[in-house]
Order: structure tokens, then sequence, then C-alpha cells
């Protein structure tokens, strides 16, 4: 097994089919057959960023369809962890081919259904089931131009009726009915409709959860701006398939944020420079009456140490959004939290705690990531992979 897999510490999970709570009483579980269970997880998130689903031309980047072997390699690796759930990010920005603007219309790129096609494919083989990260809070970043590739802000494009409409029409919709009817279809979790967007967000949060403080790096907009084009998403995939929709939350501190969105599933991120990092040894709260997932936890057990719940700081324990990308994708530089004495005992500790208390499940961050200077964590695998 790659020395990069030994920190892939997950449980595995009953196999099955994916169903949606039907019942009229809230549910803190999504279910496996008619089960409820406690939902493991990990994110790609990516191998090349923004260019898996529909390429990079430019930069000779070509998505998974083209490259379809290279991903079946992984997502074997994936299988082997335990995971049932791979988080994947699709148009993080709008540096890939995916998403084209040609004669003042949004379109598809020309391989981004197959690309899509193809990774429903490969979570078929492997026994897995994908969660869509349709944007990220990136794509509100200033227009720029890096390595010959314009990359438009993502605000300036819904700010145009036109673009916006056609975003939705010729991209979204489509997205969800090609899904919806794929043989494949079945492996298809949910849409996660974006990444973190409470870091390019400013101002007051209508519902009563703390202000927002954006990121340097992005040119934040109001609630209200991103309310309105998440609805624009929701509306227009529930318009085209029966799919999941959720939100990848940057923290646990905006609970009720995207409560108008009527949410499928709640997804939480949670990483040790938070003052909310303990929230889970609480019970999961109700009155939101959907599952909660931790959607981004990072490798190994949460430890203690200075407290910056700052969103400067937001990437402290992440790779990836908001620091630069090699051309291959990956982040230019790694930031890796230091483990426990006991890693094992810590983490399942802290899963177990999670089970126990009523949360949804777990994902990971992430299988890029490199493995921790002298941790020895292939003894982790043997404690959750039966």
């Amino acid at each position: 097994m790659a020395g990069r897999l030994f920190f892939l510490v997950l449980l595995a999970l009953v196999s099955g089919m994916f169903t949606g709570c039907q019942d009229t009483e809230c549910a803190s579980r999504l279910q496996v057959n008619g089960s409820p269970i406690f939902l493991n997880g990990i994110n790609y998130p990516w191998k090349v960023y923004g260019g898996d689903f529909g390429g990079i031309k430019r930069w000779k980047k070509t998505g998974i369809a083209t490259n379809y072997q290279t991903y079946d390699r992984e997502f074997a690796l994936i299988k082997n962890t335990g995971s049932r759930v791979v988080r994947w990010w699709m148009f993080p920005d709008l540096r890939g081919d995916g998403i084209r603007i040609e004669d003042g219309q949004v379109q598809a790129g020309p391989t981004l259904m197959n690309d899509v096609q193809a990774a429903l494919k490969l979570a078929e083989k492997h026994d897995l089931y994908l969660v869509l990260c349709l944007f990220s809070f990136e794509a509100f970043a200033p227009e720029r131009t890096d390595g010959g590739i314009r990359i438009r802000n993502l605000e300036d494009i819904l700010a145009d009726a036109n673009l916006r409409e056609s975003l939705l029409k010729n991209v979204i919709g489509p997205l969800a009915r090609a899904i919806e009817q794929s043989p494949y279809g079945n492996r298809l979790l949910a849409f996660d409709l974006i990444n973190e967007p409470e870091w390019a967000l400013k101002g007051k949060n209508p519902y009563g959860d703390p202000v927002y403080y954006p990121l340097d790096s992005v040119r934040p907009v109001s609630h209200e701006f991103m309310e309105a084009f998440l609805l624009d998403l929701s509306y227009a995939i529930r318009e085209h398939g029966s799919a999941r929709i959720t939100v990848g939350q940057a923290a646990p501190r905006w609970p009720r944020a995207w409560k108008k969105l009527n949410l499928d599933f709640y997804q939480w991120h949670i990483y040790s420079w938070m003052e909310e990092k303990a929230i889970y040894r609480e019970a999961a709260p109700t009155e939101l009456c959907a599952p909660i997932v931790f959607g981004e936890a990072p490798v190994g057990p949460l430890i203690s140490g200075d407290e910056r719940p700052t969103s400067s700081d937001a990437e402290s324990e992440r790779s990836g959004p908001g620091l630069s990308h090699r051309e291959d994708g990956l982040p230019g530089s790694h930031t890796v939290p230091e483990l426990s004495t006991n890693p094992a005992v810590s983490f399942q500790s802290m899963v177990q705690t999670m089970e126990r208390n009523g949360w949804a499940g777990i994902w990971v961050w992430s299988f890029q990531r490199p493995v921790p200077d002298g941790a020895n964590l292939d003894i982790l695998k043997p404690t959750f992979v039966p």
C-alpha cells in the first residue's frame, strides 16, 4: 500500500444503497437500505484543481474520462481505507474548461458530461458514493490571469442576467438531469452547492448567527446575494433530478445560515483552530431537523493549542483553498496538525463520541494530504477497517 495511504483513517460501513429519510419526523442520520448509519468518507478533493471535470486544455490537463485509469487506481486506494463517501470538487473557481463562456452564454465544456459519467462509473466499480461539490468560495476571488488563463470572478457572472440564467439552464440543469438518467446515478449521494461560502461573505447574518469575516483573498458579497445564488442552484437541481443537496459550511458557528435552502443534510467543517472544535462532544442539535455531517475534519484527532478562530487562519490545518496551486492540482504548501501520543485511541475516541452523540458522519481531509513526519499512521487502519 502506498505510504501516503496510511493516514486515511476511516471506519468501514456496511454496504448498501443510500436512501434519504422520508419520515415526517426529523432524522439524525442518513440511511443505508432503510437503516440509519454513521456515514464515513473522505475528501478527494481533486486530482487536477479545477480540471477533473472538463479538463484544462491550455495546461494540457484532461478530465476523468480521458485519464480514467489514473483515477481508477486512486479510487481503489480510497476503497481500501474503508471509505464509503468521496467528496469531490467540480468548479472550485472558473479556471477549468468544464464551464465556458461563449457568445454571451455560459456553456458546459465539451467533455464535462463524459467526465461526470466516468466519475459515477468509478464510484459504481468501487462501491463508493459521491458528493459533488459544485463551487467554492475561491470563485469569488478577484478576476485574474494564471498561466495564460483568464479566471473570472463568479459574482461578475452572476450579476449578468444572461450569464446567470445560462449557467443554470446550460450547465446545472443538464448536469442534474444527466446524473438522474445515468445507469450509475444512484452513486450520487448529494450535490454540495458550494464549499465554505462563509469565507466569501461580508456583514451581518440575517438569521442571528455571528457576523461574517471574509478572507483577504476574495471579493466578498452579502449573505443575501449568496443565498439567492444557492437558491437558484437548488431549484435547478431539483427541477431536473432527485439528488440531495447540502452546503459545505466553513464552521459550525453559522448553523442557521442556509436554513432557507431546505437542505437534505447539513455539513459542518471542524478543525482544531476553531473555538467550537469540541462541539462533537455535545449531542447533535435537533432544531435543524436534518442530519449533520462533519464534512471536513483533520487527519487525526482534534488537538488543543492556541485558538485562532479568524478567517485568515482558516487554512491552518487544511491544505488547499486560499493557497497557491501547482499545475498538478496539489497545493503549493501543506500544514499538518500534530498528532497525540496515541493517535489511534484519540481518533477512535473522537469518532465514537460523534456517533454516540447523534452526528451523521465524518469525512476526513484529505486523500492528497502528505503523511505527517514521524506519524506511523499505518497502525490506525486495522483499528477502523475490519
